[in-house]
């Protein structure tokens, strides 16, 4: 009964990872729509890309980050508590 309690309670967090994760997919795509709207509404300044085109990538690359580190966090998780023998 205990190692049914212990794989229920590591299934539920996994499942919930991954309905964590099928919520980040969408993001991930609307700050990347919203980054070259903002970006080309932008345009470029005389020097190359002007600040807010720069701070609009870096948005976009913390979000990714954060859909990483999710994937990362379920993988690691369902290693260390149920190890390949």
């Amino acid at each position: 009964m205990q190692e049914l309690n212990r794989f229920l309670h590591y299934y539920t967090r996994f499942r919930n990872h991954e309905n964590s994760q099928k919520l980040e997919e969408p993001l991930l795509n609307n700050v990347r729509q919203k980054m070259e709207l903002l970006a080309s509404s932008l345009g470029k300044g005389p020097k190359g890309e002007g600040m807010s085109v720069v701070r609009c990538k870096l948005c976009y690359q913390k979000v990714r980050g954060l859909v990483a580190a999710e994937e990362l966090t379920l993988n690691v998780r369902m290693g260390k508590h149920y190890p390949r023998s």
